[in-house]
């Protein structure tokens, strides 16, 4: 079952931080302690600016789609190319 992905640009609330929004700026990413997620993201409207803290989390963290980013082909191509290197790292993980 491919894991659908939400595009760039797409503005989220999630459930441990209800008070803030969330825009998504990356996509099947590892964070500092090197654990695959999702998604990173900054808060909105603030963004990415001077020390921006970024956040990471996964599709079941979110609590609402506030607003959709840009979907195309493009988005549509590089979403079943992450779902497939998604399922040749689990695949990997499961062998050792």
């Amino acid at each position: 079952m491919m894991k659908e992905f939400l595009p760039i640009g797409t503005v989220v609330n999630l459930n441990q931080a209800e008070e803030y929004n969330f825009m998504i700026i990356g996509l099947l990413v590892e964070n500092t302690q090197n654990e695959r997620r999702d998604y990173v993201a900054v808060r909105y409207p603030v963004g990415a600016m001077g020390n921006a803290k970024y956040y990471f989390f996964n599709n079941e963290n979110i609590k609402e789609v506030v607003h959709m980013g840009y979907v195309n082909d493009d988005h549509k191509t590089y979403a079943e190319l992450l779902n497939s290197v998604e399922k040749q790292i689990n695949m990997q993980s499961n062998k050792q």
